[in-house]
């Protein structure tokens, strides 16, 4: 790992660019697959929890934007024996403003929804 691969971590196609690492340029991975379920299979991992906090993405053309651009790009896999159990938020969490510019009422707001959201995710696990 180097320094080059934080950056490419953070490259995202139209807002930084990629980073050139052994002849071939990278981007961060989460706008093909946010979940890298397939490392956690290659671990031998037979379940798994997702917290998936981007369900609403915060503006209408930041969703059609990822949307497209996975409907195009985003490789087809499946996991069929990888139990998956995904905790998204109910409700959006707020505008791409309360990301960037945090405080206290905000982040309250969110734990306390992400509790609900797990709560209610594994009652209906454990009744089914």
């Amino acid at each position: 790992m180097t320094p080059a691969h934080l950056r490419a971590s953070c490259a995202i196609p139209f807002g930084f660019p990629p980073v050139l690492i052994g002849g071939k340029y990278y981007v961060d991975g989460g706008l093909l697959a946010p979940v890298p379920l397939w490392a956690a299979v290659q671990m031998g991992a037979t379940s798994a929890v997702v917290v998936d906090v981007l369900q609403f993405m915060p503006s209408l053309l930041l969703r059609a934007s990822v949307g497209a651009f996975r409907a195009v790009a985003a490789p087809k896999v499946s996991f069929p024996n990888l139990e998956i159990t995904w905790i998204r938020p109910s409700e959006p969490l707020g505008k791409v403003r309360d990301a960037l510019f945090w405080n206290e009422e905000n982040v309250r707001r969110w734990i306390a929804l992400g509790e609900r959201d797990a709560k209610a995710v594994w009652s209906v696990k454990r009744s089914a």
